[in-house]
Order: C-alpha cells, then structure tokens, then sequence
C-alpha cells in the first residue's frame, strides 16, 4: 500500500501499518490487562483455577510466538496461526468452505472483493472468513469493525493489527456522520483497487435474532464515493460484490443475545465494557458445532438496477446459501410444540430441506424452560428464524413469478 493510503485521509480509520506494527507490539506487551483477557480464551482450565497463573502463562506464551515479528503480515500469520485457527479446531466440529465459482485451493483471487456477510458472531465471523481465504493461499482481508467495540485501547490494537478498519457509528451529528460513511466508502473502493479483499458486515452489527437482512444505509455508503448522479451499477460493480452466508450448528452467545432483545435493544454506553468483552470471550471459545461458509459468485449488477433491487438480491443470495442444521429444525419444533408456530410450517420446511434429524441432544440440555420462558423462547426463534427465512424467500420468489 502506498504513502498516501498510510499517511493522509484515511489515517483516523485505516489498519496499522508496516511502521507501526512493532510498537504497537510493544504497547500491547506492557498491558496487564490484555493476558488476564486472553488467558480467559486460550487457557481457561487453569485460568479459573488460578487468574495469576493464567495471565503469566498467556504473557509468556504470547512474547514467545511474538518475538520473531516484524511487520503487519507476520503478526497476522502469528495470530491467526496460534490463536484463531487453534479456536477453531477447537471449539468446531469442522469448516466447510464453498465457493459457488468452485476455484481449486491453488486458485488466488485476481483481484480485490467485497465480501459482503452475514453477521452472526463478533470476531468469529471474519475469522472463517479469513480461514477460507488463507486455505486458498489468498492474503487476509481488511476487516470492518465499529468503532462502538474499540474504545478499549487494547482490542483496538489487537483489531487494527489484524487490518480491522474502523466503520464510525457513534459520531453525534448527521454531518459529521455524513462524512465519515464518504469516507469509508472511498476507503472501501480505494483497497478493492489495490486487489484486496474486504469484509463488511450487511447490516451495522449482528443479527440477534437471525433474521439475515441487509441494511439501506450500508449499500447507500458504498455508492457516496461515486455521487448522487452515479447508476448503481457504476458505483457497486467496481467493488465485486461477493455475498457470504455463514452458519453455526451451535450459538455459543445465543442466550446474550436473546436478553438483549427481550431488554428492546437498549442503548448500552459508547464503548466496550466488561459484558461486551465477556460475550466477545464467549463466541470465540464456545463450542459451534459445524460451521459452513458460503461465498457466492462475484455479483455483475445490470444498468438500471435499483436500490431496492439489490438489497432483494443480496438477501435472496445469503438466506439461500445459508445452511440449515438439526439445530435450527429442533428449535422449530419446540415452538411448534408450544403453539407458537403452525405445524404446517414445519412439515413443509422438513419437506423441502431434508433435515437428517430434528433431535438435538446439545440444545435439550443447553435450553430449558429454567431460563425463564422469554428467553427460552426467544432463543429458539433465534434458531428457528432461518428456516422461517427461507420459507418466506420461497413464497416470494413463487409470488413473483405468479405475477409475471
């Protein structure tokens, strides 16, 4: 990347560089705080036995796979290498990796996308995205990371150094917000010219209820960089758009989520505060059970293509390719069980999808009536509503074609 990308407009959001790296390396040495954090991830057996040793532990262990970096990618392969794809294996039962251009794992991608997901889990998210890339010899991608999860000095740090750039959602006045999505957008564009690969999230934070919609003001921010007078053709096409649906068997933060939903989505504070780190802790080192991640083909859009018409096409694409579990069918089930969903609604969807087993050994003892009734039933909403989702896309697809 060039000086100007390093050095002028985009240092307020742009990842740490080369020059940086080591010390913010440094910085990330001397704080305390940051092992007692990571011993909770990566050695939690000993961690809650004794913190003290855990953080001792962690501080060694990091220092000692630390020692041989020296700039942005090594730090990164570091990272990735020992920490996340160790999660992985660890807490999946397996990754599947479908690209629907079928490239072989030899094939690098000849020039730069926008990987545009599905969002489900903080860290984990971009972090098989980015298995999926590294599995086919393909540099890591910048990484979109709102600016509500890096007032902590240290996980901004550890974000910028793994090439997060920051999406701002927290600037108080509409012009200043105004700018600072023109900005991204040009951002955005700039490091697709330069043939990388970005992830962005289709709405601005995860999905809760896992109902995967994209948002206006994320496809509206993409197109500032061209102006008002642009097609939307002209400005998306040059960022090849590829869709990414990921799909969990298991939602290690499932009931956080469900009483942040039954809380109405209460505003919390700007910042990261112990919750927002311990439910972070919790999607990386809970078990997810199968994990499948699909990239879709790079999206060609047609010259009188609408808003509209691309925020359909992007979510027909992710809730296609989303996959389904056992998990998902057993959730439905219950409800309908309840009488809070029709049975038919069930038999078509076992109908159409083929589900080996609506049984879920994992879930009947995670999920009880114990945790209250609301949040019981919001988590298996938040299980069921996928298969909901695609029920409705294929009533509206069939309505559709009724009306041609």
């Amino acid at each position: 990347m060039d000086e100007k990308f390093d050095l002028d407009e985009f240092s307020d959001i742009r990842p740490y560089n080369d020059e940086e790296c080591l010390p913010v390396v440094k910085r990330l040495l001397d704080n305390n705080q940051l092992f007692f954090r990571l011993a909770k991830i990566a050695f939690p057996r000993i961690t809650r036995i004794s913190p003290t040793w855990g953080a001792l532990i962690s501080r060694w262990t990091i220092v000692n796979r630390l020692r041989n970096v020296k700039d942005i990618k090594s730090f990164q392969l570091v990272m990735m290498n020992w920490f996340f794809f160790r999660m992985l294996a660890k807490t999946t039962d397996g990754i599947n990796h479908q690209w629907l251009d079928n490239p072989t794992p030899e094939d690098k991608l000849k020039q730069g996308n926008l990987l545009l997901s599905n969002h489900r889990d903080i860290a984990v998210d971009p972090a098989v995205v980015a298995h999926s890339l590294f599995m086919r010899n393909n540099p890591l991608p910048l990484v979109g990371i709102g600016d509500n999860l890096l007032s902590n000095p240290y996980v901004a740090d550890v974000m910028k150094l793994n090439r997060g750039f920051i999406v701002q959602r927290t600037l108080e006045s509409a012009k200043q917000m105004f700018f600072a999505m023109q900005k991204l957008s040009k951002f955005i564009h700039y490091s697709i010219g330069q043939k990388e690969n970005v992830w962005l999230a289709q709405r601005e934070g995860r999905a809760k209820d896992s109902r995967d919609r994209t948002s206006r003001a994320v496809i509206k921010m993409l197109k500032l960089h061209s102006g008002k007078e642009e097609s939307w053709a002209n400005a998306l096409n040059p960022l090849n758009i590829r869709t990414v649906a990921i799909s969990y068997q298991y939602d290690p933060c499932v009931i956080y989520k469900a009483k942040t939903l039954l809380e109405g989505n209460k505003k919390k504070k700007v910042g990261t505060d112990a919750a927002d780190l311990d439910e972070l802790v919790q999607g990386i080192t809970g078990k997810k059970g199968m994990v499948n991640v699909v990239v879709a083909k790079s999206i060609v859009w047609q010259d009188d293509v609408t808003l509209d018409e691309v925020i359909v096409k992007l979510d027909a694409e992710i809730i296609s390719n989303y996959k389904l579990y056992n998990s998902h069918f057993y959730c439905l089930k219950k409800l309908v069980d309840l009488g809070l969903e029709d049975e038919d609604k069930l038999t078509l969807a076992q109908k159409v999808f083929k589900p080996e087993t609506t049984e879920c050994k994992i879930l009947e003892k995670s999920l009880t009536e114990k945790l209250g009734k609301e949040v019981y039933v919001t988590c298996l909403y938040i299980y069921a509503n996928p298969i909901l989702e695609k029920l409705s896309l294929i009533q509206d697809q069939e309505n559709e074609r009724r009306a041609k």
